[in-house]
């Protein structure tokens, strides 16, 4: 069945395996604007931006039409009043290497000096907001490796902040019926990772922008694989 199809069907029930593509197309194919724009998903109709309807149809995926568990929003809270949120700035750095178990094949998310992109790009946002407010900074550091873990913890100590969750691939424990110590870390990361005020997040990971696009006010930078070189290249 083709994209277009799924607009035009009359059912009134559909499942999907995956919203990526789909989303990718409705949101390009100018058939479809007018569509999006009667029902709110426009921010601005002269600009008629592909990226802002995808950005508020996805926002409104993950916060209306995904349900949050009571126990995990109390995990959320508890883990914010532990950490004393409210008196910092806080900071989003999601790295995915793609270095774990259930990730063999083309790594296409990172090269290992891309690292530097993340920490180069916290540093300034660190440094305008100091300018801009006066709450201490902190960067909420999630990753799926405990040497990056280490890393930026002994090179920034002063910003570092992490759950000390379980490092896990979620795609391990998502056909389980039964709750796993990876799931809920995952889980509570993720939606402490959309209470920050900025993010740096990894651009092809689908893990950081579900975190983003679930709040409309992050401001995001997003590190694409080979970043560092480019950058070094100016």
């Amino acid at each position: 069945m083709k994209p277009a199809d799924f607009l035009k069907t009359t059912k009134t029930r559909i499942v999907l395996r995956s919203l990526c593509k789909f989303i990718d197309f409705v949101v390009k194919d100018p058939e479809f604007f007018e569509w999006f724009n009667d029902r709110g998903f426009v921010l601005n109709p002269k600009l008629r931006s592909g990226s802002d309807i995808r950005k508020m149809l996805l926002n409104f995926v993950y916060t209306k039409v995904v349900q949050v568990h009571e126990d995990i929003t109390k995990a959320v809270q508890d883990k914010k009043r532990e950490l004393e949120w409210d008196k910092y700035y806080w900071i989003g750095v999601q790295i995915r290497t793609g270095k774990m178990v259930g990730d063999e094949g083309r790594n296409v998310f990172m090269f290992k000096d891309d690292l530097k992109m993340f920490t180069m790009h916290a540093l300034n946002q660190t440094e305008k907001a100091k300018l801009a407010q006066e709450k201490p900074v902190k960067w909420l550091v999630t990753t799926d490796s405990e040497d990056v873990r280490k890393l930026i913890q002994h090179e920034y100590p002063q910003y570092y902040v992490n759950t000390n969750c379980l490092l896990a691939h979620s795609f391990r424990d998502v056909q389980r019926q039964e709750r796993t110590d990876g799931m809920m870390c995952s889980l509570l990361e993720n939606y402490l990772l959309s209470e920050v005020s900025e993010a740096v997040v990894t651009a092809q990971s689908t893990y950081g922008l579900l975190a983003a696009y679930r709040n409309l006010y992050i401001k995001k930078i997003m590190v694409y694989r080979g970043d560092w070189k480019k950058y070094q290249k100016k």
